[in-house]
C-alpha cells in the first residue's frame, strides 16, 4: 500500500471536515486524486477505515465516508 497516498486521502477528508464538508462520497475522493489510479484511491480509502481514521456513514440512500470520530449532524447533510 501506498503510504504517502493515504496520507493524502486522510489529509483530503480531514481538510474538507476542517471547511465543514465533513461527508464525501468515494467519488468526490477519487476525483481529488486525479494523478493516481481509481483502484489505487479504493485501495487507500479501505486501508484507512481498517485503520479508524475513517468511517463509512449511510444516509439510507447515499454512503459517505468522513474522518472515524466526526460525527454527522443536520449540518452534515447540505448536498
Amino acid at each position: 500500500m501506498d503510504e504517502a497516498l493515504k496520507e493524502q486521502v486522510a489529509e483530503f477528508v480531514k481538510n474538507k471536515t476542517e471547511r465543514g464538508r465533513g461527508l464525501n462520497t468515494m467519488r468526490d475522493i477519487v476525483r481529488a486524486h486525479k494523478d493516481h489510479d481509481k483502484r489505487d484511491v479504493r485501495k487507500a480509502v479501505q486501508a484507512l477505515i481498517e485503520d479508524d481514521v475513517l468511517a463509512y456513514w449511510s444516509s439510507g440512500s447515499t454512503t459517505y465516508i468522513r474522518l472515524a470520530d466526526y460525527e454527522p449532524g443536520d449540518e452534515g447533510l447540505t448536498e
